[in-house]
């Protein structure tokens, strides 16, 4: 279920890059008319992911990206109002495509920013003078989310007024991952040590992403671009326990200690997977 393309990348373009790219395709489809287009720039995939701190109050973010593309210097100073309705078929429809388990985000976990409007059943925003960029905020308390389940947001761009919807992807699920404390970019440095090419230097960046309320994953070594990654969880007295995901068949942790340090923010680790011809790993993961 995880990997870590999926948690690092959050999948949104920049409005410089839809000014550049993607109004003349949409204009082309209107016949020239030169509209003012709208669209949701993350949803080309439809699942957008996105990754917030953990807190115990409640923090505004930006939930979703809308863009607006004018056709000329009239518009960009004028003001455009765009509809998005909120729609939970869009979960059951992803859960069923995608084997996922998406739950609506608990109403008691949030509540709209005092920027976006409700009214009708649609999230309005408003585009005001100058502006190509504007958001849906949300005020999200993430202490009262279950870090064991997948929460997701449904939108679908409906209409604009002062402005056409983009015949683009229309629709975003958008995935609320809850980042733990050990989430983040760390640098690994030790020695993987081959039963048959011997040993060879640990040298490279890792990305730690949370996989559960005391869990993180990473790639396995120096074997992340061959699927290879493992499962960290922190127990209380903070020794580290090690699950195989991706391509990793097992993993046997008796190579030695097994310990994040919260003073360094240091995991060190020494395990090996392959029964049968074991590869071992030593290695110390620093937060950057």
């Amino acid at each position: 279920m995880f990997t870590i393309q999926l948690f690092r990348n959050i999948l949104l373009c920049s409005g410089a890059m839809l000014l550049a790219t993607g109004c003349q395709k949409d204009s082309d489809g209107l016949g020239g008319a030169g509209q003012t287009l709208v669209r949701l720039p993350g949803s080309q995939d439809t699942l957008i992911v996105f990754g917030v701190d953990y807190k115990a109050t409640s923090q505004s973010v930006n939930i979703l990206e809308i863009n607006r593309s004018p056709h000329n210097e009239g518009v960009i100073n004028g003001e455009t109002i765009v509809k998005i309705r909120p729609d939970a078929s869009l979960i059951t429809k992803i859960n069923d495509s995608r084997d996922k388990d998406f739950e609506a985000l608990p109403a008691n976990a949030w509540s709209l920013d005092a920027s976006v409007k409700l009214v009708n059943g649609f999230y309005e925003v408003r585009f005001g003078p100058g502006e190509i960029a504007q958001y849906i905020k949300i005020n999200l308390n993430t202490s009262l989310l279950d870090l064991t389940k997948s929460y997701a947001m449904p939108f679908v761009l409906a209409e604009a007024v002062n402005g056409v919807v983009s015949k683009g992807p229309n629709t975003a699920l958008v995935q609320v991952i809850i980042k733990n404390q050990w989430d983040g970019k760390y640098a690994a440095a030790g020695t993987f040590y081959h039963p048959v090419n011997g040993p060879r230097a640990i040298e490279e960046d890792k990305d730690l992403v949370t996989a559960g309320p005391n869990s993180v994953i990473c790639n396995l070594g120096d074997l992340g671009a061959s699927g290879y990654q493992m499962i960290l969880t922190i127990q209380t007295d903070n020794t580290v326990t090690i699950a195989p995901a991706g391509a990793t068949p097992n993993v046997d942790m008796n190579y030695g200690v097994n310990k994040y340090d919260p003073a360094t923010k240091a995991f060190t680790l020494n395990y090996a997977y392959n029964t049968a011809a074991p590869r071992i790993v030593r290695e110390t993961i620093t937060r950057k």
